[in-house]
């Protein structure tokens, strides 16, 4: 009773703000341009800012990242979308989403520029794309912005002509690989993010294709997207029209996400009369595993990020290491698509908002090893 008491009372409360929400002003903060100073010299930070409907601000700034990618020449190549109350304003900078991502940044690359194993593979240049869109409205009543910014988000995931150019930085930046010394990119998109990203993926019509001529990132990880479940249905959909079922195959797509995420496992559907992604489909299970018995390359000296990296359990076992403990991701049928969905425990992903904390981004080592082992060895 008193739960259902509590829901009848949230959605009164949602209603009245959706609509009060149209008649709130909104400002937005200024997007920084270009290069972001970061501290590690191996590594640089680009902004490219949009404007509300999906359209570059800038009409420099794609030059400007390409030609970054032409002197800079990195290794590892990671672009981030920021999801709702983020932009790529100097606020932000100080005490938001890209003050986070300045710090990831750092912190990767010095793993691959110091660790006396990982910097063998000589990918210790690391190039960071910030996607900045105005999901922070500069208000009071900052809360009421959530129907709009979400629309301005599905807007923007259905712009035609942003993927397109980030595509051609995805194949310059592959064009750089050398022998035994190959371009990574990563594309990471949270929240809100993931509506934009899955808005521009459902457009294509092969991303494995694209992905095989270097014209996607070697692994796109969505982070308890602000997204509908029929984003995820089309993509399966659309590639099971195109491609022979086969077994175990490698991730392109992640959506991830977590148990302890209110966000979406309640509020996202109460607002938006929508499943997210990741709270109806699960194609693999997460499970704690005994510490095991593992080579030489798995070293329990190392952080929980390194040994990821390096522990070559990983593609056969798919074991990873968080500072709780040890790990297996197991698919719950046959492996047939690209496309993945994982549920992570709080003990890994805690919340919403901890995309950048160390056991998630442990995870993802694991889960960044096990995607380039396989299809794309082979580029």
């Amino acid at each position: 009773m008193k739960k259902t008491l509590l829901i009848l009372v949230a959605l009164v409360l949602i209603i009245l703000v959706h609509y009060a929400g149209p008649f709130q002003p909104l400002d937005f903060r200024e997007h920084q341009v270009g290069s972001v100073d970061i501290e590690h010299e191996k590594a640089r930070l680009m902004v490219i800012g949009l404007d509300d409907d999906g359209n570059i601000e800038d009409p420099t700034a794609i030059q400007k990242v390409s030609d970054t990618i032409a002197e800079f020449r990195p290794k590892l190549v990671f672009l981030f979308v920021h999801g709702w109350r983020g932009d790529g304003s100097k606020e932000n900078e100080q005490e938001g989403d890209l003050g986070r991502y300045k710090q990831f940044l750092n912190q990767t690359t010095d793993v691959f520029d110091n660790h006396p194993l990982i910097r063998q593979w000589r990918q210790d240049r690391v190039l960071g794309i910030y996607v900045a869109w105005h999901g922070h409205a500069r208000s009071e009543l900052s809360l009421l912005s959530f129907w709009n910014r979400y629309d301005v988000a599905s807007k923007i995931g259905e712009n035609p002509n942003i993927f397109p150019q980030l595509q051609t930085l995805f194949h310059e930046a592959h064009q750089q690989s050398a022998y035994r010394s190959p371009v990574r990119v990563v594309l990471f998109a949270h929240s809100m993010g993931g509506q934009i990203v899955n808005g521009w993926l459902n457009q294509l019509e092969d991303p494995l294709d694209l992905h095989k001529q270097g014209k996607m990132p070697d692994l796109t990880l969505i982070i308890n997207p602000a997204a509908p479940t029929k984003q995820y249905d089309r993509f399966v959909e659309q590639y099971h029209s195109r491609h022979k079922k086969q077994k175990q195959t490698p991730p392109l797509i992640i959506s991830i996400a977590s148990t302890g995420d209110a966000a979406t496992r309640w509020f996202y559907p109460i607002g938006t009369l929508e499943t997210a992604i990741g709270h109806k489909h699960q194609t693999h299970l997460i499970s704690p595993t005994p510490q095991p018995k593992t080579s030489a390359l798995c070293r329990e000296e190392d952080t929980p990020f390194s040994y990821n990296l390096l522990c070559d359990e990983f593609p056969q076992t798919r074991l990873f290491r968080t500072r709780n403990g040890y790990y297996t991701i197991e698919s719950k049928e046959e492996e047939t698509s690209p496309y993945w969905v994982i549920r992570l425990p709080p003990d890994i992903l805690a919340d919403h908002m901890s995309f950048f904390d160390e056991d998630f981004i442990a995870c993802t080592g694991a889960l960044f090893k096990y995607s380039k082992s396989y299809i794309w060895k082979k580029r």
